[in-house]
């Protein structure tokens, strides 16, 4: 199995340039906190500590940034969501409200939701996709709901609901509290469903999903290093109740663009320094595979590679050419 998985990095490093083509490499001042890229590379920035918000244009230049730290209007306590579209969206999760700002920075809209998100992402004429936490009182235990609301006014559309994994055999996401999921603008939202390696994609116009990805590797046997790697990344509590640290192919993030989707997993490297990257082209349906230590981000048809070091920070352009093979 070792043999296999080294030539099969050894055949993703020489395929590299054909499917992801480096255009460009960018280096700033260090920005420690939650960040997010628009289509045309602009860049929304939020301090969590000193709650403190700023917007760069596709060069890194300032073009302003406010602080937001308080408890009124367009002000925020604390801050677990962050995005960028035709506005700038956070979720504060102390006072569960939902703050919009324009791209000038000038507050749009401040509205008390009530409600517990571990996800959020906007479609457009007011609409949102949202994670809820909620309790179900039946079973006694926390259920996270994705749906479809209106202006956070009504009780919307349910797409998919999952039980807190603490407790059960198999679990669902490394992380308690996250489902993965984008949405491509085109009334389609991909999401992570079943045990955490299967993407479903729900089609909001006719209400149904169907299986759109589907990673499995239960006969992967992993490495010291893996191993090592994984035990670091899986909180404690979760290895008592699982049992042995088996290999888990977890998707972790899910980028939609024009043509493309990303597919960010938890599976590792040999070494365990690195992670498996997947980019399916939506017309060919084919899937190209790379390896990755660095966050991955997406700004309108170009794949950002981000690396944090001391003094600065490190950001790759890649273009993303026709994906002929798997």
């Amino acid at each position: 199995m070792k043999r296999v998985s080294i030539i099969f990095i050894i055949i993703g490093c020489l395929l590299y340039g054909n499917a992801l083509k480096l255009i460009e490499k960018k280096k700033t001042e260090p920005l420690y906190g939650i960040k997010n890229f628009d289509g045309n590379g602009n860049l929304a920035f939020l301090d969590i500590k000193k709650k403190e918000i700023m917007f760069f244009d596709r060069d890194f230049n300032l073009k302003w940034k406010k602080k937001i730290k308080g408890e009124g209007p367009g002000e925020i306590k604390s801050a677990s969501i962050m995005g960028i579209n035709d506005f700038i969206y956070i979720y504060d999760d102390k006072s569960r409200k939902v703050v919009l700002y324009s791209k000038e920075g000038k507050l749009l809209k401040d509205i008390k939701v009530g409600k517990i998100f571990v996800g959020l992402k906007p479609m457009g004429e007011g609409k949102w996709i949202v994670v809820e936490q909620n309790m179900d009182k039946k079973v006694k235990k926390i259920i996270y709901e994705m749906k479809i609301t209106e202006n956070f006014k009504n009780e919307g559309q349910i797409i998919t609901k999952k039980i807190r994994p603490f407790g059960f055999k198999s679990i669902t996401q490394f992380w308690e509290n996250y489902i993965p999921f984008d949405y491509d603008g085109k009334n389609r939202i991909y999401f992570v469903k079943g045990r955490g390696y299967e993407i479903y994609v729900f089609d909001v116009e006719t209400g149904k999903n169907k299986l759109f990805y589907k990673e499995n590797l239960k006969e992967f046997a992993l490495t010291k290093a893996q191993e090592k790697a994984y035990k670091s990344k899986i909180p404690k509590v979760v290895r008592m109740l699982v049992g042995k640290i088996k290999s888990l192919p977890v998707v972790d993030e899910i980028i939609c663009m024009r043509e493309n989707v990303v597919i960010v997993t938890n599976i590792l490297s040999e070494d365990g320094e690195k992670r498996k990257v997947d980019i399916i082209n939506l017309k060919s349906e084919k899937i190209y595979s790379f390896w990755s230590s660095f966050k991955i981000y997406v700004s309108g048809e170009r794949l950002i590679e981000y690396e944090s070091k001391e003094t600065h920070d490190v950001y790759d352009y890649y273009s993303i050419e026709k994906i002929k093979r798997r």
